[in-house]
């Protein structure tokens, strides 16, 4: 197995299990109204109910995402990188990049429709 394949694989399941994790009790609407943990957006700060209802809409988008990321990570388990890594090149960059945007870009998609639902009246 490619070592880097193995440490982006390894990173992208960590990730993806943490966000999970952390999503958990929002999802199950176990965090009270707090200003430290939880989902902010347009209504969830006006009263308990939409507290509630956000950061359980916002934790589902999260897992769902986070279920993306998991996947990009045992992808690049299975995935051998080692016929197409050479060190030292342009291709370093683009490694790193498709090790990266799958984390970016599932957690801006989970915050954008949260942000879209908290909107709504």
């Amino acid at each position: 197995m490619d070592d880097t394949a193995f440490r982006f694989g390894v990173l992208n399941i960590g990730i993806g299990v943490l966000l999970i994790l952390l999503s958990l009790p929002l999802w199950m609407k176990l965090i009270p109204m707090n200003p430290i943990y939880g989902l902010r957006f347009g209504r969830a700060t006006r009263s308990v109910d939409d507290w509630y209802a956000v950061n359980h809409y916002g934790a589902r988008q999260f897992i769902r995402c986070s279920m993306g990321i998991l996947a990009c990570g045992v992808i690049y388990l299975f995935v051998p990188f080692d016929s197409l890594y050479q060190p030292q090149t342009v291709y370093d960059n683009l490694f790193v990049a498709a090790a990266i945007c799958p984390m970016f870009l599932c957690s801006t998609i989970a915050l954008i429709r949260t942000g879209i639902y908290a909107s709504k009246d």
